[in-house]
Formats: C-alpha cells, structure tokens, sequence
C-alpha cells in the first residue's frame, strides 16, 4: 500500500483501530504536528491509528524498494521456462528477521 491507497483507504472507512502491539517513542514536534492534523481531518481516527497505519505504510514501502539482487541458484522457472534466480539481496534476510522478531 502507498499514502495515496491509505488516504483513499481513510476517506471511505475512517474508523478501523486495529489492535497491536503497544510501543513508546519519541517524535518531533512538527511530526506530532503533521499526525494530528491528519487525525482532525478524518475525524473517526485517533492519533494511534494516524500513527499505526502511517507506519505500516512506511515498512511495506520500504521492503517494496529493497533491490532484487539474482544470486546463482536457480529457485524456479517463469511461465516462459526461464530461470528464476535466488534473491542474495537483503529481503531474504530481511524476511527472516521479520519472522524471528514476529514470533517473539
């Protein structure tokens, strides 16, 4: 998802809380600024959600941007018959690292 789906997202169901995992940290003011200005203008979301989903939006993009970086192994083939190589970039490890801290 991008910022665009999300803002299209708030616009048709203003109201979707999702439950997690709570965390502390700090932000800038300005930021703090920027998430409860967007909170006020979709009314049926807090500043966690704001927050919450901005964030998710954040991850999915970055792991979007993580280069395909073809390895040597053959992992499977395309509907054409032709080699697929193994990722040796970081989203293999990056996915792995994302289980392990998920099971936690």
């Amino acid at each position: 998802m991008n910022i665009k789906q999300l803002i299209t997202q708030w616009d048709s169901m203003p109201k979707m809380d999702a439950e997690g995992v709570e965390v502390c940290f700090k932000i800038s003011r300005q930021n703090m600024a920027s998430i409860e200005a967007i909170s006020e203008l979709y009314p049926g979301l807090s500043t966690e959600t704001v927050i919450s989903q901005l964030l998710a939006t954040a991850l999915s993009s970055y792991q979007e941007a993580l280069p395909y970086v073809p390895g040597e192994k053959v992992v499977a083939e395309d509907e054409l018959g032709d080699p697929i190589f193994e990722d040796v970039g970081l989203t293999p490890r990056y996915l792995e690292l994302v289980r392990k801290h998920a099971q936690l």
